[in-house]
């Protein structure tokens, strides 16, 4: 079980809060679930991979007909450079400074999301522990 806090208390007061709750919760000792191995050799796909939707915005002279058919053509030759070539080391950088910038100016998460999330990502990381 995982179980996340928060509020405005001094941590000694949070924990506190938390042991007098949670301990009323009897402790079962059951182990979690064991699901069967996946059969796969690959994943074919991972979880940030599903539901991928690329658009392309295309100029007057990219709309022409002649285009749009090189369109798809270059976009999955591109993806298959990916994979031979791997990403360039400099869209990595990019990435991380957009990401950065987002962090520094992002609105504060509301008490309820900012625990459910800590919640989901502690369990997550006990998982991955286990196996």
């Amino acid at each position: 079980m995982t179980a996340v806090i928060v509020g405005g208390e001094t941590l000694d007061k949070l924990q506190e809060i938390a042991v007098s709750f949670l301990s009323l919760i009897p402790n079962k000792n059951t182990e979690p679930p064991k699901y069967k191995e996946c059969t796969y050799t690959q994943q074919p796909f991972a979880p940030d991979e599903l539901k991928t939707l690329v658009r392309f915005t295309l100029t007057e002279e990219g709309a022409k007909d002649e285009s749009i058919a090189l369109i798809g053509d270059l976009f999955f030759l591109y993806l298959r450079a990916i994979r031979l070539l791997g990403v360039e080391e400099w869209r990595y950088k990019e990435l991380a400074a957009i990401r950065r910038q987002q962090f520094l100016y992002a609105d504060m998460l509301d008490a309820y999301t900012l625990t459910q999330e800590a919640a989901e990502g502690k369990q997550q990381q006990q998982q991955q522990q286990q196996q």
